[in-house]
């Protein structure tokens, strides 16, 4: 099937991010496993468009995916403020759930890599319930650099697998830079997916549905994570609004 998809992507601060929808977003990625196409597909939110603004190789990582969906509440509102006045939030976990079942009907490989094993083995119970034969696969890396033998076997072992779709959730930036190496010798979609891993596995819970739907998720994980959350999203939501600011007033004044 031909997908009509013609590419939109806004600069915010210093990091381009499509205009797109879930569902416009999930045909694409679909369309591409299936054509065996090697891909990048970043998920940002405020927290990523401030590292990226920061600093200059992450910034060029971001910015030579495929596709960046508007993770945030914050992104989402951006590109409204833009002219895009239908544009929602894309999220991770989102993407994740609505891919799974899709990709598992058309007989396609999805290959799990990052976490921890208690985690993925949440995640091949939650999928064999309903898909019994389902080609899926994980493998939970150590917490450290890896030895230059160990990323070997992992390369190999990948390549052998020949995945359609690989979901990695390594935490940002360090999933951004393993797609970025790794996509050059890996054919295959990659998606860095964050904690969205332990959402889906119900490792963590997710925001009441009227939060999510009104940009109030970051309040709710930092309700739950406060120790862990609350320098990151203070940092992050000034720093995000201050170079939102900028670049709109520079614009508006040139």
């Amino acid at each position: 099937m031909k997908i009509n998809f013609t590419r939109i992507r806004k600069k915010i601060i210093k990091t381009y991010v499509d205009v797109i929808s879930l569902d416009e977003a999930i045909q694409k990625i679909v369309h591409w496993a299936e054509k065996g196409e090697s891909k990048y597909v970043s998920i940002m939110n405020s927290n990523d468009v401030v590292k990226s603004w920061i600093d200059l190789n992450y910034r060029e990582i971001s910015n030579s995916a495929d596709l960046s969906a508007p993770d945030g509440a914050p992104i989402a509102l951006a590109l409204r403020l833009y002219g895009y006045k239908h544009q929602k939030r894309v999220t991770g976990i989102d993407l994740l759930e609505k891919l799974i079942p899709i990709l598992l009907i058309k007989d396609l490989k999805i290959f799990f890599y990052g976490s921890k094993n208690l985690v993925l083995d949440k995640i091949s119970l939650k999928i064999r319930k309903l898909f019994p034969n389902s080609k899926i696969y994980f493998k939970s890396p150590p917490f450290r650099k890896l030895t230059l033998q160990e990323d070997k076997e992992i390369i190999n072992m990948i390549k052998e697998i020949n995945p359609n779709i690989i979901f990695v959730g390594l935490g940002c930036p360090k999933q951004d830079i393993w797609i970025s190496e790794k996509r050059k010798v890996l054919n295959s979609v990659f998606i860095g997916i964050g904690a969205a891993f332990d959402y889906y596995a119900g490792t963590l819970k997710r925001a009441p549905i009227f939060m999510q739907n009104n940009g109030l998720e970051w309040l709710y994980r930092l309700y739950k994570e406060p120790k862990r959350l609350f320098i990151r999203y203070l940092s992050s939501i000034f720093l995000f609004s201050l170079g939102l600011f900028l670049t709109m007033f520079l614009k508006n004044k040139n």
